[in-house]
């Protein structure tokens, strides 16, 4: 995983500081995003293949 480095850095620095408002970073937004939207392709297409 490559964005766990990243993911627990923010962690680390959101609990120093008490900000609970920082945001993950657009790639990692843009592989969740895509991720979703590949598995719900898949799921429709194997409940329409079935």
């Amino acid at each position: 995983m490559r964005h766990s480095k990243e993911l627990r850095e923010l962690w680390r620095i959101s609990d120093e500081e008490g900000d609970e408002n920082d945001r993950i970073s657009p790639l990692l937004t843009l592989q969740l995003t895509a991720s979703l939207l590949i598995l719900c392709g898949l799921g429709i297409w194997f409940a329409a293949s079935a």
